[in-house]
C-alpha cells in the first residue's frame, strides 16, 4: 500500500497535467499544399470536380486498398476493407473553388477544399491548393494528434497534388 498510493497520486497528477496543456492547443487545425500545374484554372477545377478521375490522382482512393467505390454527382463514398465507410460530399462550388464534406475513417469533422487561381498572370498556368480543415474533440490525444497532424497528412496532399499535376500536365499535351 505503501507503494500504490504515490503511484497513484503520480498518474492522477500526470493526467491532470496533460488534460491542462491540452486545453491550450487547438481544437480546429488546417493543413494545407500547393503546386504549379501547366494548365488553365478552369480545367483542373473540372478535374477535381469530377469524381470519376480521382481514382487517378487521389492517393486516398489510388490506393489498391480502396474499393467499393460509389460515385454520384455531388458524393463520392469508399471503404478499405472492412473499415468505415469514407466519403467526400461537394457542400459548395465556385469559379476558383471547391469545398467538401470530408468523412474519413469515421471522423466525420472535417472539410476539404481546393483553390484554383491563375499563377502570375500566366493564363496558362495554375496554382492549386488543397486543404483539410478538421475539427477535434476535447480529449487530450485528439489535441496532440494536432500537433503531428501535418506530417501525417502532409505527404498525402503532397502526393495527390503531384499526381494531379501529373494527369493534367498529360493531358494537355
Amino acid at each position: 500500500m505503501r507503494l500504490l498510493k504515490p503511484l497513484f497520486i503520480g498518474v492522477l497528477g500526470l493526467t491532470f497535467v496533460v488534460l491542462f496543456i491540452s486545453f491550450f492547443l487547438s481544437s480546429t487545425i488546417r493543413i494545407s499544399r500547393a503546386t504549379i500545374i501547366e494548365c488553365k484554372p478552369s480545367k483542373a477545377r473540372d478535374t477535381v470536380q469530377d469524381f470519376s478521375s480521382w481514382t487517378r490522382w487521389n492517393p486516398f482512393l489510388s490506393d489498391s486498398i480502396a474499393s467499393n467505390i460509389v460515385n454520384s454527382e455531388s458524393k463520392l463514398s469508399w471503404k478499405y476493407g472492412t473499415g468505415p465507410e469514407n466519403s467526400a460530399t461537394l457542400l459548395s462550388q465556385k469559379s476558383d473553388s471547391l469545398v467538401y464534406d470530408f468523412k474519413l475513417q469515421g471522423n466525420s469533422n472535417s472539410q476539404m477544399g481546393f483553390v484554383f487561381s491563375r499563377f502570375q498572370n500566366d493564363s496558362t498556368k495554375t496554382q492549386a491548393e488543397w486543404w483539410i480543415i478538421e475539427k477535434l474533440h476535447w480529449y487530450p490525444w485528439e489535441k496532440f494528434y494536432g500537433i503531428f497532424a501535418d506530417r501525417l497528412r502532409g505527404p498525402v496532399l503532397d502526393t495527390g497534388l503531384s499526381r494531379l499535376k501529373e494527369h493534367l500536365e498529360q493531358r494537355a499535351f
